[in-house]
């Protein structure tokens, strides 16, 4: 049965409580990394400059927790999917979409 490794798990670690119980169901079914939960700034700017994000700082699901603030636990994880034991990167999804609250 697959498990998660140490750097999916460290990922996972900064990701909101409902995604890391979806992905704790999935895995026994599905083998897969996580490739990443919360960013920062700069790994947010890399990751729009390199395709792998849509968003600018702050207004990535990757950026903000449930309460709308810039911090973990984040409402955006990406992760691909292993085959025949190797990680098919061109697979790769992202689970989220918790809507960012009205700061008040």
């Amino acid at each position: 049965m697959p498990t998660f490794g140490k750097r999916s798990l460290e990922n996972l670690a900064l990701v909101d409580h409902r995604l890391i119980e979806i992905a704790r169901r999935v895995i026994p079914y599905k083998d897969f990394s996580v490739l990443s939960g919360f960013r920062g700034k700069a790994e947010q700017e890399d990751c729009l400059k390199d395709g792998r994000s849509t968003k600018p700082w702050p207004e990535s699901t990757h950026n903000f927790n449930a309460l709308g603030r810039i911090s973990p636990p984040s409402c955006g994880v990406d992760v691909a999917p292993y085959f025949n034991g190797k990680i098919r990167m061109n697979l790769y999804c992202w689970l989220g979409g918790f809507s960012r609250p009205p700061i008040i």
